[in-house]
């Protein structure tokens, strides 16, 4: 069967992606596109270079300390990690391959921090889209590309199911990784009666039909049209499970009208509009120096000028400080819970926030869904498990879904 896959982001568990596809390819199945974003779009493309194989012999070798070396730490940026070091491995894996010369196609998704909107790349150098992709905010930094400011595009489309739409494929298979063991949700697949699915669990009232969906040569489509061409609901309250469904499909239809294919970013003749979004990350750096970075500056320096004897007296004339009755309701903080924690975790959450509307809205064939505290973001020295557990994942998703 030709599949397109669908990889989604969610940093070390996207080595579950390598055993999701050991499990398609070991059934005869043919993978005729790949669709990702962020660890999605690195698995995804190493598979499509045919590079695969030796990325996996490279994972199973990392240990803890080879992670932060290759992650290329930098004490100044707009971020944790330049991630230099492993490109370059990457690039010794596949070289100067581009986008348009892989033999299946292929989609990385980025987010345009400027513009706020999806960046699709559908051609170009492969590691330029991959490293754009995995842009995690504030842990690896972003990068500028054709005057934009491009970052992880799991901040927008964390599970790109539209990415793949355009492919023609018998079935397409999609991998999410903010599965329910965390957050105690897990999205479901079209038509996965077994395995439950959204519309098993809505309120009895509901009429049955609208739980129908119709299918064409053996794949699953949602009924409802899109948003421009959707007849408007009737007032029904027994309806009220559709409606939101079709309030939740026109957000992901005007989100959709704000992505963009990387093609516009290469045309040669500037626009205006394109001149003027040209202008917008100098005049963030200007906004930035003359509202913050002064001022702060300024008021350090005015901090730093008092001497000794003068913080000693405006602290005893402030006297002892008392607890106050609204602090005493909190608990004390985990010692081992660092910026980094609760950074990743707060976007895991937006993520994962994200996802479940837009699988609502476009359901795939299959859906493997792996529990998001199988492994944290960056425990990428845990291959071997976390490629066991995409397998075994992957094995009961398709044996549920007859593939």
């Amino acid at each position: 069967m030709d599949i397109a896959l669908v990889l989604g982001s969610g940093g070390a568990r996207g080595y579950a992606h390598i055993g999701v596809i050991d499990e398609l390819l070991d059934r005869g199945h043919r993978i005729v596109s790949v669709a990702g974003c962020s660890m999605g779009s690195l698995i995804g493309g190493l598979y499509a270079a045919g590079a695969l194989d030796e990325f996996r012999d490279f994972a199973l070798t990392l240990r803890r300390t080879d992670v932060f070396r290759l992650a290329d730490i930098t004490v100044s940026g707009p971020g944790l990690f330049k991630t230099d070091r492993l490109m370059d491995r990457l690039h010794g894996m596949i070289g100067d391959v581009r986008i348009e010369d892989l033999p299946i196609p292929y989609t990385a998704v980025a987010t345009d921090l400027t513009n706020h909107r999806e960046v699709w790349f559908h051609d170009g150098p492969l590691l330029t889209a991959i490293r754009a992709s995995i842009a995690i905010p504030t842990a690896i930094t972003p990068v500028a590309f054709r005057d934009r400011l491009l970052a992880d595009g799991g901040i927008l489309n964390p599970l790109p199911l539209d990415a793949s739409s355009h492919f023609i494929s018998d079935a397409t298979v999609a991998v999410s990784l903010f599965g329910r063991d965390r957050f105690g949700v897990e999205p479901q697949a079209a038509g996965a009666d077994q395995a439950g699915s959204d519309t098993g669990n809505l309120p009895d009232d509901v009429d049955p039909r609208d739980r129908e969906q119709s299918v064409t040569k053996g794949v699953a489509h949602p009924v409802s049209e899109p948003p421009s061409r959707r007849e408007e609901p009737a007032a029904d309250p027994g309806r009220a499970a559709q409606a939101a469904q079709e309030a939740a499909a026109e957000v992901v239809a005007e989100s959709e009208t704000r992505a963009e294919i990387v093609d516009d970013l290469l045309l040669p003749e500037a626009t205006a509009a394109t001149s003027e979004a040209a202008a917008v990350p100098g005049a963030v750096a200007g906004w930035w120096r003359e509202r913050v970075a002064q001022p702060w500056k300024q008021s350090t320096g005015v901090r730093k000028s008092r001497t000794p004897e003068e913080r000693g007296r405006e602290a005893k004339a402030r006297g002892p400080r008392k607890s106050a009755e609204w602090n005493e309701q909190f608990a004390s903080l985990p010692k081992d819970l660092s910026t980094v924690d609760m950074m990743l975790t707060s976007l895991e959450i937006m993520q994962a926030a994200i996802e479940k509307p837009r699988i609502a809205i476009q359901p795939p064939d299959v859906l493997v869904s792996v529990p998001a505290d199988t492994c944290a973001t960056f425990d990428f020295d845990q291959a071997a498990r976390v490629i066991a557990t995409g397998r075994a994942l992957a094995k009961e998703a398709l044996d549920r879904a007859g593939l």
